[in-house]
C-alpha cells in the first residue's frame, strides 16, 4: 500500500510532545523495526491472527469439518440447544432465537411491531413550551417513504419524520428487515431465514461490535469452520466477523465497521462499550456545504460513509468516558496535576470529535444521529492498583490511540471535502497529543512501580505489542472492494480494511515499537529485556 501519512513527521511529533525521542532513528544501535519505519507495512510479522478462538495449524490441508487447518480452531456448536427469543433492550425480535451458545438466529421472516406515532400531535414534544418543536407534527407530513412517523427523538426532545421498514418486502432483493421498534432497518443480507443456509447451519447476523447493537450488519450463514458465534467469542479489539469468500468462516477480526474505530477505547471487562445509535440532534450540527455535495451520491455510497461516520461518532463519544475514568484513576494514584489536567482536557477534545463524526455521518445519512445512553455499569470495577491502571492505559491509550491517530491521519490524506479533511486533520492532532499522554503516565506509573510492578507492566506491553503486530500484518482480503469501490469510499474518509490493518503496522513498527524500546532503555537496570528481543 502507498501510504500517504509521513510517519517520520508523526513519530517526531510525539516524540516532541513527550520530550524524549521515540519515533524511527538513524545512527543508533537499534536491531528492530525502528529503523525500518520506510519500509511497507507488508513486510511485518506474518504469524496470523490472535483471535480469542483457538490456535491454527500450518497445514494447508482440510480437516473433518472441511475448512483448511490453517484456519482457528473450529467452535463445537453441536445442537442449539437452549433456544430462546432473541432480545435486545427490552423487547424481543420478532422472528429471532439465540442459542445457549450466544448465536443468533433467525428463523422467519416475521413482520416487525411498529409502535404507534402521533405522539407529537398529542403535543408530547413541546418540550414544556406549549407548542410542539421540530419538523413535523402527525404522521400525515411525513410521506418521503413507507411507514413514516412523526415521533419524538429519545435524546433531542423534539419531533421528526422517522422512516422502519415493517417487511423484508420494503427492503431491497439482496436486504432483510431487522426489527428494532421505531428503529427497525433494512440490511445487507446473504440469507433470509435459517432455510435459506442448509442443514446444520443458521442465518445469523454478523455485527462489527456487539455493543454496536443490531442497527448495522449483514445477515449470513453460520459454517462448520466457524470460530466463534457472537463478539463474546474474542478479545478486544476484534469482532466476531465473516470475511467475503474466506473458508474459514467466522472467525475474531478487526472488523472493518468496528465500533472501537478512533478515539480511546472505553473497554469493560476487556469488552470494548460504546452507546447504540440514535437519532437526536444532540451531537450534531448542521453542516450546509457537505449536506450540498453528498446530495447527488449514490444511495449506497451515502449509507456506507454514514455507517462508518456514525461508529467513528460512537467510539468517540465512548472516548468521553474512558478518559473521564482515566481522570478518576489519576487522582486515586495520585498523579501530578499536569496529567490530570491533561486528561480533563482530553475530555474535552473527546466531545468535539464526536460531535464532528455525528455531523459527517447525519449529512451523509439525511437524519440527525447521535449516541444513545452509554451504560456505566461495572466501568470502575476490578482493579485499581498501578499496574492494572497501567496495562489499561498500554491498551487503550499506547496502541489504540496511537493506532487511531495513524489511521484518521492517513484517512484524513485521501478525503476530498475541506470540511472531512479539516475534521480527520483535527481529530489526528488530539489522538497523537492524547497518545503522548498515555506515553507520558506509563514513564510516570514505572518510575511509581517496584521491581516486581515493573516486570509486571513491561511483560503486558510486550504481550500487546506482539498481538497488535500479529493481528495488523494478517494480510486479508477487503470485503467492502466487492461491494464498494474502495477509492471512492476512501474519497469520502473510509479507509478499507486491508488499508487500516496496513497504516496499523505501519504506525505499530515506526512509533509504538520504538517508543517501548526507548522505555525500557531508561529502565533496564532493574528490569528484564524480554521486550527489546521480543519487538526486535
Amino acid at each position: 500500500m502507498q501510504f500517504r501519512t509521513d510517519f517520520a513527521l508523526m513519530s517526531a511529533t510525539l516524540a516532541s510532545l513527550l520530550g524524549i525521542a521515540c519515533g524511527p532513528t538513524t545512527g543508533e544501535d537499534d536491531d528492530g523495526p525502528a529503523a525500518e519505519g520506510s519500509e511497507s507495512a507488508d513486510d511485518g510479522p506474518t504469524t496470523g491472527e490472535t483471535g480469542g478462538s483457538g490456535s491454527s495449524a500450518s497445514s494447508a490441508e482440510g480437516d473433518e469439518t472441511g475448512s483448511p487447518l490453517s484456519c482457528p480452531a473450529p467452535l463445537a456448536y453441536a445442537a442449539c440447544d437452549a433456544d430462546q427469543p432473541l432480545v435486545l433492550g427490552e423487547s424481543d425480535i420478532e422472528g429471532w432465537m439465540q442459542c445457549g451458545n450466544g448465536v443468533a438466529h433467525r428463523v422467519s421472516a416475521e413482520a416487525c411491531v411498529l409502535p404507534p406515532g402521533d405522539v407529537c400531535a398529542a403535543g408530547e414534544g413541546d418540550g414544556g413550551s406549549g407548542g410542539v418543536n421540530g419538523t413535523c407534527v402527525e404522521d400525515s407530513e411525513c410521506t418521503d417513504a413507507d411507514h413514516g412517523r412523526c415521533l419524538l427523538e429519545p435524546l433531542g426532545g423534539e419531533c421528526g419524520c422517522i422512516y422502519s421498514c415493517e417487511t423484508d418486502a420494503d427492503c431491497g432483493e439482496d436486504q432483510a428487515c431487522m426489527c428494532r421498534g421505531n428503529w427497525s432497518v433494512c440490511l445487507p443480507a446473504d440469507c433470509k431465514t435459517d432455510d435459506d443456509c442448509g442443514e446444520g447451519s443458521m442465518c445469523t447476523i454478523e455485527v462489527s461490535d456487539g455493543s454496536c447493537g443490531a442497527s448495522s450488519g449483514r445477515l449470513t450463514c453460520t459454517t462448520p469452520a466457524d470460530s466463534c458465534g457472537s463478539g463474546s467469542d474474542c478479545s478486544y479489539p476484534n469482532a466476531c466477523v465473516k470475511l467475503a469468500d474466506d473458508e474459514c468462516g467466522f472467525r475474531c477480526e478487526p472488523s472493518e465497521e468496528a465500533c472501537s474505530d478512533g478515539g480511546r477505547p472505553f473497554i469493560v471487562d476487556d469488552v470494548n462499550r460504546v452507546a447504540e445509535a440514535s437519532a437526536s440532534l444532540g451531537w450534531c450540527r448542521s453542516a450546509p456545504s457537505l449536506e450540498a455535495s453528498v446530495d447527488g451520491l449514490p444511495r449506497a455510497l451515502r449509507d456506507r460513509v454514514a455507517r462508518h461516520w456514525t461508529h467513528g461518532g460512537l467510539a468517540e463519544h465512548a472516548s468521553v468516558a474512558s478518559f473521564a475514568r482515566f481522570t478518576l484513576q489519576l487522582l486515586a494514584l495520585g498523579a501530578p496535576s499536569e496529567l490530570v489536567s491533561q486528561a480533563q482536557a482530553a475530555t474535552a477534545d473527546e466531545i468535539d470529535h464526536a460531535r464532528r463524526c455525528f455531523s459527517i455521518a447525519s449529512a451523509y445519512g439525511g437524519v440527525a444521529v447521535g449516541p444513545g445512553p452509554l451504560s456505566m455499569e461495572a466501568a470502575l470495577g476490578g482493579g485499581q492498583d498501578l499496574v492494572t491502571i497501567a496495562e489499561s492505559v498500554i491498551r487503550e491509550g499506547c496502541i489504540g490511540e496511537t493506532l487511531a491517530a495513524a489511521e484518521v491521519a492517513e484517512a484524513g490524506e485521501w478525503a476530498e471535502h475541506p470540511e472531512i479533511r479539516t475534521a480527520l486533520a483535527a481529530i489526528a492532532a488530539d489522538e497523537l497529543r492524547h497518545a503522548a499522554l498515555a506515553w507520558r503516565f506509563l514513564d510516570w506509573a514505572v518510575l511509581q512501580a517496584d521491581d516486581r510492578e515493573r516486570m509486571q507492566i513491561f511483560a503486558f506491553l510486550e504481550a500487546m505489542i506482539e498481538t497488535s503486530l500479529d493481528t495488523a500484518a494478517a494480510e486479508r482480503g477487503d470485503s467492502d472492494e466487492t461491494a464498494l469501490d474502495g477509492d471512492l469510499a476512501r474519497r469520502h474518509g473510509v479507509l478499507s480494511r486491508g488499508a487500516r490493518k496496513a497504516v496499523h503496522a505501519m504506525a505499530l513498527r515506526s512509533v509504538v515499537v520504538p517508543c517501548a524500546q526507548r522505555l525500557l532503555r531508561r529502565y533496564r537496570d532493574g528490569c528484564s529485556e524480554s521486550l527489546e528481543h521480543a519487538v526486535a
